[in-house]
């Protein structure tokens, strides 16, 4: 499958612009651009909700646009639902202490209270 054509779990082309834009570079997923790709993975990664998504997660919490990073933090707390782990609440903590988004606090604080 082309999505897939030289996928590295530890690489996530997704998750940075020039990997993304080469990696697309004839493809019609580039239309869709990477910011709505990367908040496409990280519903997909919070639907599937297990504890192998938080690297990933935890670096698109920190992307440079706010909607990867609200869904971000949604996922994470339906990780948190699954698997409650230490690493996330902290994560998320740490994202709510810097970020100025406000559509963003809002899911993180949502995602500390346990709320779907």
């Amino acid at each position: 499958a082309p999505l897939l054509d030289g996928f590295r779990p530890e690489t996530p082309y997704w998750l940075d612009q020039t990997a993304f834009s080469e990696h697309f570079a004839r493809s019609p997923i580039k239309r869709a651009r990477r910011a709505g790709m990367l908040r496409n993975v990280c519903i997909a990664l919070g639907n599937w909700a297990s504890p192998r998504a938080i690297h990933a997660l935890q670096h698109a919490l920190a992307d440079q646009d706010p909607p990867p990073r609200a869904h971000a933090a949604w996922a994470l707390g339906r990780v948190q639902a699954t698997a409650r782990t230490e690493q996330i609440p902290a994560v998320l903590a740490r994202a709510l202490d810097v970020e100025t988004d406000a559509r963003v606090t809002d899911e993180i604080r949502s995602a500390l209270r346990g709320e779907p």
